[in-house]
């Protein structure tokens, strides 16, 4: 089993301390993410060393069977990135604030543990959104689960963004920016911009102005 963090304020050491614990008194092989690994060695369990992963090439090479992520949504969505198309479950602690994608608190990690090594979970599969440009802005994985925002630079103008569906206009929007979202990352910054709620297994996108200088234009599903 996988873990990926990143740094836990001091109220939280003993939540990973805890789940460092349960794995190992379960016999698990685990292998952590090399940077949280330096900042939780001191909450291992005496003379036990994990293996470890820097990237997603080092994760898929350890064959895990689940990666469990220690912190807020924001941890899960960089989690992500690393376990990419290797369809390695990943099971979130929560121990941020909101917490709409990770399913455990951190008073529940025994109970996480067990289900995990048990296998008694269903995999939620979630949509995500792929960017085709000319370049490489995000490298290699330009793929998101939250969404994709076009922004203005630091600027007192707006920008204009010409939005086309399926070879067709939509609309252009005068704003601050725009926001293309997943039903996952309906709960994110497309929220905070007034945006809709969707269902995470609903097959729809949406499209969020940010500070739109339009009186008709609203959040589209």
């Amino acid at each position: 089993i996988a873990v990926f963090g990143r740094s836990l304020g001091e109220n939280r050491k003993h939540v990973i301390r805890q789940l460092y614990e349960q794995l190992y008194k379960s016999n698990v092989e685990v292998v952590v993410y090399e940077p949280f690994l330096k900042s939780t060695k001191a909450l291992l369990p005496a003379h036990v060393s994990p293996l470890t992963f820097n990237s997603a090439q080092s994760l898929s090479e350890q064959n895990c069977n689940c990666l469990f992520t220690v912190g807020g949504d924001g941890t899960l969505l960089e989690a992500v990135t690393l376990v990419r198309n290797s369809s390695l479950p990943i099971l979130g602690l929560n121990t941020g604030r909101l917490g709409f994608l990770t399913g455990f608190t951190a008073e529940e990690v025994e109970l996480a543990v067990q289900m995990a090594i048990d296998g008694s979970y269903i995999i939620d599969k979630r949509a995500l959104i792929e960017m085709q440009s000319d370049g490489e802005p995000f490298g290699d994985f330009p793929f998101a689960l939250n969404e994709i925002t076009f922004h203005k630079k630091e600027s007192s103008t707006m920008i204009t963004v010409h939005v086309h569906m399926n070879g067709q206009k939509l609309n252009s929007y005068w704003a601050d920016g725009l926001i293309i979202s997943t039903p996952t990352g309906s709960t994110g910054y497309s929220l905070s911009c007034g945006g809709p709620i969707l269902m995470p297994e609903s097959s729809s996108f949406v499209i969020t102005p940010i500070a739109p200088h339009n009186l008709n234009v609203r959040p589209l599903i």
